[in-house]
């Protein structure tokens, strides 16, 4: 006020008891790039399927339908040594964390052709995993039709319908010699099925590709 004294401004204001409010703000760039925990991916992944209309097979009683794992190994002569181990690790590792009691699994291994090591069989079968164990000494030879293969595994998966989900699991350096279409188109069309490729020292060139064959049809749930 006009001929009020500083301190007797402060001693006025003291007394009534007006709050002195200091406002400071800072402008802040949020991250674009998050570093999530494993209960915060969950949580999104929930809300995900809240938002599409998956939330009841995802998370209600069909997460604990039986599954079928369709197991793919590259075992082309690009595939010696180091990366044929990594590769068989690879497989133990997803044998090991998903397979349950109720599930089946099937076996293929393709060079230039494809071969069906077991078809649908109980997943916990007690020679299941010493068969994936095995396949450390398998030889590694001739050219790769990696498509092929997994037009055998889509034909798998129809010939043992599941109540679950079906998930192709394949292990590759990705150098194969025969065309994609037809496999992405069947792997593309197919109901309830997953497709995962695991590189195995997969050149930057081939990554594109190996995403195409893993990208879900435009209205899969």
């Amino acid at each position: 006020a006009p001929g009020v004294s500083g301190a007797e401004q402060a001693r006025w204001l003291r007394d009534i008891g007006l709050p002195a409010l200091f406002y400071l703000s800072t402008e802040l760039t949020p991250n674009l790039v998050y570093d999530l925990d494993d209960e915060t991916r969950r949580v999104c992944k929930y809300l995900r399927a809240f938002s599409d209309g998956s939330i009841n097979r995802k998370f209600g009683e069909g997460a604990t339908l039986p599954k079928h794992i369709i197991l793919l190994l590259d075992i082309s002569g690009s595939m010696e040594g180091h990366k044929l181990n990594i590769a068989v690790d690879n497989l133990l590792r997803v044998y090991d964390s998903h397979a349950q009691p109720t599930d089946l699994l099937s076996l293929l291994l393709f060079d230039h052709e494809t071969r069906v090591v077991l078809s649908a069989v109980e997943a916990q079968r007690a020679d299941v995993r010493a068969a994936i164990e095995t396949l450390r000494a398998v030889p590694t030879v001739g050219g790769t039709q990696m498509y092929a293969a997994l037009v055998a595994a889509v034909e798998i998966a129809r010939s043992a319908p599941i109540a679950g989900e079906t998930w192709i699991l394949c292990l590759t350096d990705g150098k194969s010699s025969d065309h994609p279409n037809e496999a992405t188109r069947q792997l593309q069309a197919a109901e309830r099925l997953h497709t995962t490729i695991i590189g195995v020292a997969l050149a930057e060139s081939r990554v594109a590709q190996m995403q195409a064959l893993c990208r879900p049809r435009a209205n899969s749930k």
